[in-house]
């Protein structure tokens, strides 16, 4: 008896550690940690974009210089700043019309898979290595 219990024990102790529930997040808990993260990122590049122009500010009449890199930083900041700002937008779309959206998230992960599928299964056959076209006139290759 003791014995069969000492067997089972592992098993009783793995049934303790599972969870007693599962939950799934919804779409919109799901964009609300988007949100968090957008956040933090849009954070990140204001920090970027107003920190080299202080850099291009207080470097003027310096040698050298280094201007031109704060000119650059500040292209990326900017660009950044739009990318957050379209993703920002398409969060906001989402929250407002999550039903249309996620049939249009759906049919647009169905035809990716679709793509995916078709090209590894009816793609991967072809492709082999072409063999050499003989020029006409070219004289054959001499055998060693």
């Amino acid at each position: 008896m003791r014995t069969k219990i000492l067997q089972l024990s592992p098993l009783i102790l793995g049934l303790i550690a599972l969870p007693q529930s599962a939950s799934a997040l919804t779409l919109i808990q799901v964009l609300g940690v988007f949100h968090l993260f957008v956040g933090l990122f849009l954070t990140a590049t204001l920090g970027v974009f107003i920190s080299a122009t202080a850099v291009y500010m207080m470097r003027f009449g310096t040698w050298p210089s280094y201007r031109t890199t704060a000119v650059e930083a500040m292209r990326w900041g900017v660009a950044m700043l739009f990318v957050l700002i379209v993703l920002l937008g398409i969060v906001r779309w989402f929250e407002g019309y999550s039903g249309f959206a996620l049939t249009l998230l759906a049919v647009v992960v169905i035809v990716g898979l679709v793509f995916v599928i078709g090209k590894y299964a009816f793609g991967a056959g072809g492709g082999g290595e072409k063999k050499a076209e003989k020029k006409p006139g070219a004289k054959p290759a001499a055998k060693h």
